[in-house]
């Protein structure tokens, strides 16, 4: 099990991507762990990693309850409601996995375990975790 600080790799390699700077490469990663790990960081931001080997999506992640449970409601993040509103997984998966080494089947298919997203909101998200997944798999698993 890799014992690594992974919320703030991820949150280092998102504000270089905000910033518009360039990614690390692979050679550097070792430093920049260690810089961040070495800056003031609260307690509540810093994940372990668990995993040992990538997120794969389970099949089935989302059932056809908790979509229909979300649907009318406004958007858990913007608050705009529409036709068609997606079940957002309030611990997002590929998170919990690289946190804790697995994902929890039961809890994941339980209608409370999912929130309203717009398609916007459910679309910047979607993007922003597979930035997340993309930097842990190339940092740890290529």
């Amino acid at each position: 099990m890799l014992g690594v600080d992974i919320a703030l790799i991820y949150e280092g390699g998102a504000s270089a991507y905000r910033a518009g700077a360039a990614m690390v490469d692979s050679s550097r990663t070792a430093a920049m762990t260690q810089e961040m790990r070495s800056s003031a960081a609260p307690e509540s931001v810093v994940e372990t990693m668990n995993a040992t080997a990538p997120y794969k999506r389970p099949t089935g992640a989302t059932t056809a309850a908790q979509r229909a449970s979300v649907q009318g409601q406004p958007c858990a993040e913007c608050g705009q409601a529409g036709p068609r509103i997606f079940a957002d997984h309030k611990e997002v998966l590929v998170k919990e996995y690289y946190r804790t080494g697995t994902i929890d089947r039961t809890r994941m298919k339980q209608i409370g375990a999912v929130q309203p997203h717009c398609p916007t909101c459910s679309s910047m998200e979607g993007a922003r975790m597979s930035r997340y997944s993309n930097l842990i798999r190339e940092t740890f698993f290529k």
